[in-house]
């Protein structure tokens, strides 16, 4: 079953292979629901719904993971957009295969992205789409542009620390043993100089991955964020973001957008005027949840509310 969480007095630490993917079966074959987590998802992002809707409704809730979730900024470096959409292109179409009737999409910070996609390149195939605390707009101004400097100053490190090396090679290869000592010492310093810089930059401005502990019925659970996630993906999350707003507009579905007025990740002002640029959507607010909405203070009237705007889809 993956991912579902029992009761338990201990903490237990969640792998992040662990903390996405689930499966809750239920036997009703004409009810099912695929959540996608975000980059920062945690250990109990989607559990407290799938199981809720589980028990009311006898659904199917599947819950997946993005493309480099866990690897906190190197998911940004390692992976483009295009390779996180077809991530969930083919995780949506696989699961479709298997149950070819409309089913209803949920989507987490940047999994709101994805889940937002998909339904407006297969309309056909969705029912529903619930997007809960969407990553519509990083949450800081000028985080996109400093971010892209920040990119910019760390690939150009690196390409000038090729540059000198193969400069100094060449003169290696021209001087005598005294003279490429000399240049070699050179290469060496070069190098550390701006690895070093590159790692300030890297580890200084992005930041680590930081233990945030969850408390799910009685339970805590350890889960991983990133302490700057507001600030780095910001540039790297921007094509993305452009996709999804303009699918947004598309979409001809019921939307249920959740909006967390504490959130300090997205812009939830911004993220709240684009959800209303769609008549089709519901808005809901949460002015006492931060970011995770179900797992802040207000989660069971999230969990209510889903399960009331579901319940009218599958009446």
């Amino acid at each position: 079953m993956g991912a579902v969480i029992g009761a338990t007095d201990s903490v237990e630490e969640l792998p992040w292979e662990a903390s996405g993917d689930f499966e809750i079966l239920g036997s009703n074959p004409t009810r099912n629901v695929l959540a996608f987590g975000g980059f920062g998802a945690g250990p109990v992002t989607h559990t407290l719904l799938a199981r809720t809707l589980n028990g009311v409704f006898d659904a199917s809730v599947y819950g997946r993971r993005l493309p480099g979730h866990g690897m906190g900024e190197r998911a940004f470096r390692l992976l483009s957009m295009r390779e996180i959409i077809s991530g969930g292109q083919f995780t949506f179409g696989k699961l479709y295969r298997q149950r070819p009737i409309p089913w209803i999409l949920v989507g987490y910070s940047a999994g709101g992205l994805v889940a937002t996609h998909l339904a407006a390149r297969y309309p056909e195939r969705v029912a529903a789409l619930i997007l809960v605390s969407p990553a519509f707009r990083v949450a800081r101004r000028g985080a996109e542009p400093l971010s892209l400097a920040v990119n910019a100053i760390r690939l150009g490190l690196s390409a000038a620390s090729l540059i000198s090396t193969y400069r100094s090679v060449r003169r290696i290869l021209r001087s005598d043993l005294d003279g490429a000592l000399v240049e070699g010492r050179k290469i060496v310093a070069t190098q550390l100089g701006m690895l070093m810089v590159r790692e300030v930059l890297s580890h200084v401005y992005v930041g680590h991955n930081e233990p945030t502990v969850f408390e799910l019925d009685g339970r805590n659970l350890v889960g991983s964020h990133h302490p700057k996630q507001h600030i780095y993906p910001a540039a790297a999350l921007y094509p993305l973001q452009k996709i999804a707003v303009r699918s947004y507009r598309r979409l001809d579905v019921p939307i249920f957008g959740a909006v967390a007025h504490q959130d300090k990740k997205v812009d939830w002002r911004a993220a709240r005027r684009i959800l209303e640029g769609n008549p089709a959507s519901e808005i809901y607010d949460y002015p006492d949840s931060e970011h995770a909405i179900m797992v802040g203070a207000e989660w069971r009237r999230y969990t209510e509310e889903v399960t009331n705007f579901i319940g009218r889809i599958w009446m």
